[in-house]
């Protein structure tokens, strides 16, 4: 079963890159699937987690923003009373501690589910623990959830204050920091390239398999998004070596495991015996390749990840 939480910042990811402008996330904060005796720190502490995601997800679009400003993005929807996990119960002591702790960071929007459930189970004798759509399961007076919950006026932000929407991604091939994604290369995990203009890693070995292939989950795909190439992004040179630090390379000659050769001013040491083979092909099949590269190529994995 996909993580739902892995599924959401997919979600995000995917608007960003299409330049949504992203106005607000609105997270349902109940029925929690580990069992809990605090609904209110559980709350909070799940809002915290999201605030600390979007903000990240935003950085990685290039835009940065205060703590406030991603706060007022940020939307929560509790269960009031009784949640559809038995033991769950949202209070009315809950509702006001969230009231304090949406104050306090400047919460963008809180709801309720819902309305029609704002009165207690039960007129003479309350009904304590009771998941119904017509009543809250908890002890209250009638319409208290609401009363509490609109102490909260929200975080709009005023007219010209949004922040600037994402940078167009630079899609000229010669500014990619990166290798430029290719069909018919392998790659590694952790390995990073460019494809139109937005920057991936291999989350697993792959070959063939399109960053920009839209997936509806992103464990769908072994690629993660990082973000998009940004202006003033150049690509990196690779050092070459100075002429004669290593024998030129031919392709009639046969080389042992360990021989060390140059082509094209860069550095490469047999990894077995072979002739013919040129050690150009160890950027694009490593692992085939009798060749290993004495430089690192920009995006691959360190030595230490490989």
């Amino acid at each position: 079963m996909a993580d739902p939480r892995s599924d959401a910042v997919s979600l995000i990811d995917r608007m960003l890159s299409a330049r949504v402008d992203l106005s607000g996330v609105n997270l349902l904060t109940m029925d929690f699937s580990h069992p809990t005796s605090n609904m209110l720190d559980d709350v909070e502490k799940a809002t915290s987690a999201a605030e600390a995601q979007i903000s990240a997800e935003f950085h990685r679009y290039g835009v940065d923003e205060s703590q406030a400003e991603t706060w007022a993005r940020v939307g929560v929807t509790v269960m009031i009373g009784q949640n559809d996990v038995a033991g769950q119960q949202f209070s009315v002591a809950d509702a006001q501690g969230l009231v304090s702790f949406a104050q306090r960071v400047k919460l963008g929007r809180i709801s309720m589910w819902s309305l029609n459930r704002d009165v207690q189970c039960g007129t003479t004798f309350a009904q304590v623990g009771v998941n119904a759509n017509n009543c809250s399961g908890t002890l209250q007076s009638k319409l208290q959830f609401t009363k509490i919950l609109s102490q909260v006026g929200g975080a709009i932000p005023a007219a010209g204050t949004a922040p600037a929407p994402p940078p167009e991604p630079d899609t000229n091939p010669a500014d990619a920091p990166f290798p430029l994604w290719s069909p018919d290369s392998s790659y590694q995990s952790g390995y990073k390239v460019v494809r139109s203009g937005y920057i991936f890693e291999a989350k697993w070995y792959n070959t063939g398999e399109d960053p920009a292939q839209q997936v509806e989950y992103s464990w769908q795909s072994p690629w993660d998004l990082l973000g998009p190439v940004l202006p003033g992004d150049r690509a990196p040179t690779i050092a070459t070596l100075p002429d004669g630090t290593y024998p030129l390379w031919s392709s009639s000659q046969n080389y042992l495991a360990g021989q060390k050769v140059m082509l094209d001013g860069l550095g490469y040491q047999a990894k077995w015996s072979n002739e013919g083979a040129t050690p150009a092909d160890a950027v694009n099949d490593p692992a085939g390749s009798p060749w290993q590269p004495l430089y690192s190529i920009p995006g691959e994995p360190s030595a230490s990840a490989r």
